[in-house]
């Protein structure tokens, strides 16, 4: 796979911010499960080393929640090799997810530059879907202009 001008080894595909999170709300492996994940944030590359911990009871606002753990330490990579960088600091993290069939994000613990920082879930709200899941979604741009647009460029 081809970010910008990096390649990446093709079985893994680099995540953003929204689909490391879905990746993460289903990944549930044995406790003690290590992998990573690439995953692209701004300009750079990062590479998430990631341990499964399991299920576990955190204190929310709303009372104790069934939740299970997934630690991380993400380092940016530079340069065409992908090689982690020596000026960018690993980046420790910690996410529980709810244990139940919802499998939320309850709360997230990360470190950047600048700042600790907590984001907890303060609220849920599930929206039942009446549309048929199996139909196509609805196109976002006009496929044939976008096609003729492309043959004159090439032309």
């Amino acid at each position: 796979m081809i970010v910008g001008d990096l390649a990446l080894p093709i079985e893994q595909t680099p995540h953003d911010g929204e689909s490391a999170l879905g990746y993460f709300r289903n990944w549930r492996p044995p406790p003690g499960t290590t992998g990573y994940i690439f995953a692209v944030f701004g300009r750079y590359p990062w590479r998430a080393d990631l341990t499964f911990i399991g299920p576990e009871t955190i204190d929310t606002d709303h009372g104790p929640e069934k939740a299970v753990r997934i630690e991380g330490v993400a380092q940016k990579l530079i340069g065409a090799s992908l090689k982690p960088s020596e000026n960018t600091p690993k980046r420790p993290f910690t996410i529980w997810f709810s244990d139940d069939e919802r499998r939320v994000p309850l709360r997230i613990l990360l470190e950047t530059s600048i700042a600790k920082v907590t984001v907890e879930l303060t609220s849920y709200e599930k929206e039942e879907v009446t549309a048929d899941p199996s139909e196509a979604c609805a196109p976002l741009f006009d496929e044939d202009k976008l096609a003729k647009e492309l043959a004159g460029r090439k032309a």
